[in-house]
């Protein structure tokens, strides 16, 4: 997965219920078990539960809302960022 503003391959995943969790997502595609931090969620999010954002520019991308389990076990080698949603958060 690269960035479709920079190119960089480095992200984390924010998913944001009444927590933001923050992912390390792994070149191979994977996300990491344990979130690498986790923080009280000021914003309301509704529209955004999970955010991918580059490491690089902090550009983020909304993808469809997706459960832990379900979240940790996606593939994000294979998610296309040019289909989705940039956000400004």
């Amino acid at each position: 997965m690269k960035c479709p503003k920079c190119g960089c391959e480095s992200f984390t995943v924010e998913s944001d219920i009444l927590v933001t969790e923050k992912y390390k997502i792994y070149k191979n595609g994977r996300v990491s078990d344990h979130p690498i931090s986790k923080e009280i969620c000021r914003e309301d999010m509704a529209e955004y539960d999970n955010l991918v954002r580059c490491n690089n520019c902090k550009t983020a991308y909304s993808i469809h809302y997706k459960g832990r389990d379900d979240l940790l076990k996606t593939d994000f080698s294979k998610v296309n960022l040019e289909e989705a949603e940039q956000t400004k958060y």
